[in-house]
């Protein structure tokens, strides 16, 4: 019976192999991704500088603070793999709507150049739509997810689009069409990010069209 070769070493021979299987402490950041992040923060920062700087009222700091804050969090979420949060689309879509109802309510909507998006507790004052974006973007990545890359079933993508419209819905019940539009981004993005078939992507852009000329004809 013949013998088998020892394998003498588990180690890659290819120097460019061993490299790429040696494990990194943070592997699941993408460099150049966080190079353009900070090369758009650092030129965000010099433009409020240079624009606010005459300005006496406007907190430069305050800018500053946040860039820190969003720092911390970036380097705390790069421990977490994020593919965990695929399975969590009905509980992203139930913060959406808790967020951007939660303005409507009578004893802490507050109405700011006609849109009753901001909430006010006392001295504090929040906008839910902004934080809503960052669970949009999870709410619109965990429902493509699930499809692999490929959307081909009309129902599915009836389902799809349907559940991605919630939050614009909800939105425009302010109504906040700058945020609501934000959102429609979002969603057209992550249908196309997630494999759906052309086809129907060029029906949905025809019935918005559509939709839009209809509210220009009937309110000028």
């Amino acid at each position: 019976m013949p013998q088998m070769q020892e394998i003498s070493s588990v180690q890659p021979r290819d120097p460019a192999v061993a490299k790429a299987m040696k494990p990194r402490r943070f592997k699941f950041v993408n460099l150049p991704f966080v190079l353009v992040i900070s090369a758009l923060v650092l030129i965000g920062l010099l433009v409020q500088f240079s624009a606010t700087s005459f300005d006496s009222d406007y907190s430069f700091s305050r800018q500053v603070q946040g860039v820190l804050i969003g720092v911390i969090l970036m380097i705390a979420l790069t421990r977490f793999d994020y593919r965990a949060l695929s399975g969590y689309t009905t509980l992203f879509l139930i913060i959406n709507v808790v967020l951007l109802i939660s303005p409507l309510l009578p004893v802490i909507g507050h109405e700011v150049n006609g849109a009753t998006s901001w909430i006010r507790i006392g001295s504090f004052s929040l906008q839910p739509g902004e934080f809503a974006k960052v669970t949009v973007v999870l709410l619109a990545a965990s429902i493509m997810a699930r499809y692999g890359g490929r959307l081909n079933d009309f129902r599915e993508y009836l389902k799809a689009v349907g559940i991605l419209m919630v939050p614009f819905v909800c939105v425009m019940l302010q109504p906040d069409l700058g945020t609501g539009l934000v959102y429609l981004v979002i969603a057209a993005f992550a249908l196309i990010a997630g494999g759906a078939n052309w086809r129907f992507l060029v029906g949905t852009l025809g019935v918005l069209v559509a939709l839009v000329a209809a509210v220009l004809l009937i309110d000028p």
